[in-house]
């Protein structure tokens, strides 16, 4: 029964902490980028998931998965293809 109870714990301490850190990366800002920016080509039609999977290939998120779940929490029309 201890074990259990040890286990669950750690499972919930986990979360919480995987929780804190789908937070930060959301919140903070991830780089110092130069003035001119950072150019990535979107192309037309592509889904959340890939826009995430490009931006983080291009180093510009810190998460795929914080950067969709940024997008479907903010459903407006942010999510434009080109560059």
């Amino acid at each position: 029964m201890k074990y259990l109870l040890y286990l669950i714990l750690i499972v919930v301490l986990a979360g919480a902490g995987y929780a804190a850190w789908m937070w930060y990366s959301i919140t903070q800002p991830y780089q110092n980028f130069p003035n001119e920016g950072v150019f990535v080509d979107i192309p037309h039609g592509a889904s959340p998931r890939y826009v995430g999977y490009l931006l983080k290939h291009n180093c510009v998120v810190r998460s795929k998965l914080a950067f969709e779940i940024y997008a479907r929490r903010h459903p407006n029309p942010m999510l434009q293809s080109g560059e």
